[in-house]
């Protein structure tokens, strides 16, 4: 517990999602809304991010842990994904300064 938070943690590297373990996890969510189409490992892939159903996002998803933008956050069954601390933090009930 941090904060007065209780939270657990998962390393997408050496526990890989499942494509249903993604699929519950976003709900009626694109993949698209927790793909990093800006990363390295996107951007060397070659892959056309237009051309990509969710389908093959999802799979793209369960292949390589890379193409996730970090941290994903389940905060009351709402997934936040990425590293905005603002938003984050106003979803937790609290305000972070500049």
């Amino acid at each position: 517990m941090q904060a007065g938070i209780q939270f657990s943690d998962r390393d997408f590297f050496k526990q890989r999602f499942l494509a249903q373990e993604l699929e519950e996890l976003l709900g009626e969510e694109s993949p698209r809304a927790i793909f990093n189409f800006k990363s390295m490992t996107f951007r060397k892939s070659g892959l056309n991010e237009t051309a990509l159903t969710d389908d093959d996002l999802l799979r793209l998803l369960v292949e390589e842990p890379r193409f996730f933008k970090r941290p994903l956050v389940v905060i009351d069954g709402r997934l936040q994904a990425g590293a905005n601390a603002k938003k984050l933090g106003a979803e937790l009930g609290f305000e972070i300064e500049n």
